[in-house]
């Protein structure tokens, strides 16, 4: 894929990240994703990528689509080394976003669930943690390669 293109949607995706615009930064992700996947990029940008999918399909509540990129992610990961805090943390969350999967049959029912949920559920451990699944600012790769 085209570097320059490519460095530019991640710093386009990161900065929508930061107005919490997560529906338009996971365009800009899933365009790297695309080329990426089929490319001879390194695993770690592609890993770096799949976080970042991740992180705004869980944002988005697009559990399923997040649970999808998690499996690839794991795959991936556990490749390098099975026993990482990587695989680890991966698996963690595609634990904690199978548990919001289950938790909501279907959107319809959503709404009036979670009105309800609101109200029993207060601030407990049964979210997504993205404490460890941050975005950051990408490197400037503005070098001309």
């Amino acid at each position: 894929g085209n570097k320059l293109v490519q460095s530019s949607l991640d710093n386009l995706g990161y900065s929508l990240t930061m107005m919490n615009q997560y529906e338009k930064a996971l365009k800009s992700y899933e365009e790297i994703w695309e080329t990426q996947k089929v490319s001879s990029d390194t695993t770690e940008e592609k890993i770096l990528t799949m976080k970042k999918l991740i992180v705004c399909c869980v944002r988005l509540e697009q559990h399923e689509r997040a649970f999808k990129f998690l499996e690839t992610l794991e795959d991936t990961q556990a490749n390098i080394d099975d026993e990482s805090r990587d695989v680890y943390l991966t698996r963690k969350m595609m634990g904690e976003v199978n548990y919001q999967i289950m938790k909501l049959p279907s959107l319809s029912d959503q709404t009036n669930r979670a009105v309800g949920f609101a109200l029993c559920m207060g601030e407990t451990e049964e979210d997504v943690d993205l404490e460890e699944w941050v975005i950051r600012k990408p490197e400037n790769t503005s070098k001309m390669s």
